[in-house]
């Protein structure tokens, strides 16, 4: 187990609800939509978030985080892809995803 995928677990269990936003996009309207954690694991070296509303995203590569406190930005990932109910809906090679989580 990687130490950022120990520190984002254990980020996120201080947390009820969360929100994110994409290298290059929100979600929806910002904050109108919250999403609960499903699951969250590592395989090799990616890290594999579950959320409510079949949505899923997957990080590639060396990833590492910058704790905001509310906020988690995870960078440095070769590769994120987004993914609801099963289908694609974008893939990222660069940037930041910013996940906000609310409540505790």
């Amino acid at each position: 187990m990687s130490l950022t995928f120990e520190y984002i677990k254990n980020w996120t269990k201080n947390k009820e609800s969360f929100y994110f936003f994409l290298p290059n996009q929100h979600n929806g309207r910002p904050f109108d939509i919250i999403y609960n954690i499903i699951e969250m694991y590592e395989i090799d070296d990616k890290i594999i978030i579950k959320f409510s509303d079949d949505i899923e995203v997957s990080f590639e590569g060396d990833i590492s985080y910058e704790d905001e406190f509310f906020n988690i930005l995870l960078k440095g990932f070769s590769r994120l892809v987004y993914i609801v109910s099963g289908n694609v809906r974008g893939e990222f090679y660069e940037g930041e995803f910013c996940l906000c989580g609310f409540g505790v």
